[in-house]
Parts: structure tokens; C-alpha cells; sequence
């Protein structure tokens, strides 16, 4: 499990990869004030979109995600995950215009 984090030319992506074949990933303009605009993917551009999550929280376990379409998504961390402080700043910054979208438990 490895979290990256790259802010180049106004935009902001955040990718959590979870595997070798499993990712999530999260990308945002930084230059628009008012964008409220989300793009998340999951694992290919298929199921990929735009402002298609509608609540996520984030704990020392894991992530769980509630897509717009009310599936429920869950991933757990490997005990190992030293990343969790930099992946709930960085949704922070993804979601800075829609912070009602994120619970971020156990800072």
C-alpha cells in the first residue's frame, strides 16, 4: 500500500494505491476558487467520474466511500500504512470546497 500526492500545472492528484492491481485516486483544480469539481477513479477510467462520491471517511483501518449511487465501498490498511496523516491532508485539499463530504477520525 503506497500514497502519493502531485500538484503540478493547477491540478492536485491524490492516488492511494492499494495493491498491484487496486487503486483509488482523486484529482482537483487548485487554480479555480469555487471548484467544487471531483474527479475520483477506481482502479480504471471505466469507473471513474465526477462528484461521484458523496461521503467518505477516512480512519486508521481504512476508507469507506458512499458513491452517489449509494454502493458502499470499503478498503482496509495494511497494518504498515504510514501514510495515513499525508492521504487525510491530502483529501482535505481535494475536498477543501466540500469538506461536509469528508469525516477524518483518529488525527
Amino acid at each position: 500500500m503506497n500514497y502519493s500526492e502531485l500538484n503540478e500545472d493547477g491540478i492536485l492528484i491524490v492516488l492511494l494505491k492499494i495493491s498491484d492491481d487496486q487503486y483509488l485516486l482523486w484529482q482537483s483544480s487548485t487554480l479555480e476558487v469555487d471548484n467544487s469539481e471531483v474527479y475520483f477513479e477506481f482502479n480504471d477510467q471505466l469507473s471513474g467520474g465526477y462528484n461521484n462520491i458523496k461521503e467518505i471517511t477516512l480512519m486508521r483501518d481504512g476508507i469507506h466511500l458512499v458513491m452517489k449511487n449509494n454502493c458502499l465501498e470499503h478498503f482496509y490498511f495494511d497494518k504498515k500504512f504510514d501514510d495515513y496523516s499525508a492521504l487525510a491532508s491530502g483529501l482535505k485539499k481535494i475536498y477543501k470546497n466540500n469538506l461536509k463530504n469528508l469525516d477524518i477520525l483518529d488525527l
